[in-house]
């Protein structure tokens, strides 16, 4: 690989429509010099990969080739892909995805390495760009609920491969980007600042009848193996959810937690319930503020939306589950558990590991747009 390629970018294609990946392949071809572009033929017997790829091979210094003997499936397909990069990032596209990497090219010439780093996006048909999306600010709470970074999200390769160290295999029918993002979260040490969103719409979906993006609903198996991901994910840390996803927006999972496994009996109010709570010992809880009975159960309310283990082991400083919602994230969609770094201390319970030193103070509360 040349010593200029930071991104490795992982497209499988199994009989892809040829004007479709020619456009892939020319949306990134100002920018070669920085791509490892590494293609997975999931189809022995198709024509076009081959065919577009010898016009191209001169114009990527870093191609990889893998043709499979075999169909073997879109999580075999990325998950060579992700053996084989060896560039600093790395990510995942479809055959029929455009990607403008001009806005990434700062990222990718930064000494620093990010952890994650995501742009805005936009949809597109044959014709024209439909619409743009400006995606939520990043934090580890809201993103394991729905999948906003999207495509094109780069990821630090070196923890990208310990995700199949840790989890060589896995029984999903799609949905793969939303397994290996959740299962990402579990090999970083959670940063802000090693954490970029680019205001840029540099990715483009492509709208098409066979597409996601013009219907989640004609995949009804995607919504099953969203739960299934949910629930093997936060069952790691807390084992007390119940999952689904929301009626109207498919692609969000909604989760409650148990509260009642943090106290030793039934108590009448959520304020005794509160005064009495204890998740573990070696976690501290004390109550902030003037509180009213109102404050007393949105505050429980608020914490069955925590996987409060997950959180504990993620964040470096302390969590508080808020009395109130005041957050207004026009991004984000609505009921959204968000976490968010604040500068003082808001009513409501603060929950901090017994050796914590960091003075980080992250409050959780839903987002509410009106």
């Amino acid at each position: 690989m040349s010593q200029t390629a930071q991104l490795s970018l992982i497209v499988p294609t199994y009989h892809p429509k040829q004007q479709y990946f020619i456009d892939l392949l020319g949306s990134i071809k100002p920018h070669a010099k920085y791509i490892e572009l590494i293609i997975i033929n999931d189809a022995p017997d198709d024509k076009v990969v081959p065919q577009a790829l010898k016009d191209y091979s001169k114009i990527f210094p870093n191609l990889i080739i893998h043709n499979n003997k075999q169909n073997q499936g879109i999580f075999y397909a990325y998950s060579k892909g992700f053996e084989l990069a060896s560039a600093r990032y790395t990510g995942i596209l479809d055959h029929d995805d455009k990607l403008n990497i001009a806005p990434l090219v700062k990222i990718l010439e930064d000494k620093t390495t990010y952890e994650l780093v995501y742009t805005n996006e936009y949809k597109f048909d044959d014709t024209q760009i439909l619409d743009t999306t400006n995606k939520p600010s990043f934090d580890i709470l809201s993103s394991c609920f729905y999948f906003y970074t999207h495509h094109v999200t780069l990821f630090n390769t070196k923890h990208a491969k310990q995700v199949f160290k840790t989890l060589p295999s896995y029984d999903i029918d799609s949905a793969f980007d939303i397994w290996f993002s959740v299962n990402y979260l579990r090999q970083i040490n959670y940063n802000e600042d090693k954490i970029i969103q680019i205001p840029e719409a540099s990715y483009g979906w492509r709208v098409h009848k066979n597409s996601t993006s013009a219907n989640i609903g004609q995949k009804p198996y995607h919504v099953a193996d969203r739960i299934k991901i949910a629930k093997e994910f936060f069952d790691s840390y807390e084992d007390n959810g119940i999952y689904r996803t929301n009626p109207q927006i498919p692609y969000l999972v909604e989760a409650r937690f148990n509260n009642q496994r943090y106290i030793n009996k039934t108590y009448k109010t959520a304020k005794e319930s509160l005064q009495n709570i204890s998740f573990g010992k070696n976690i501290k809880t004390s109550l902030s503020g003037d509180l009213s009975d109102k404050d007393y159960q949105k505050i429980w309310d608020n914490l069955k939306l925590a996987p409060i283990q997950f959180l504990l082991q993620k964040i470096k400083g302390s969590l508080i589950i808020c009395a109130d919602n005041k957050v207004n994230n026009k991004n984000h969609l609505n009921t959204v558990p968000i976490l968010q770094l604040v500068d003082k201390k808001p009513k409501g319970l603060l929950i901090k590991t017994v050796n914590q030193t960091s003075k980080k103070l992250y409050k959780l509360c839903v987002n509410n747009n009106g």
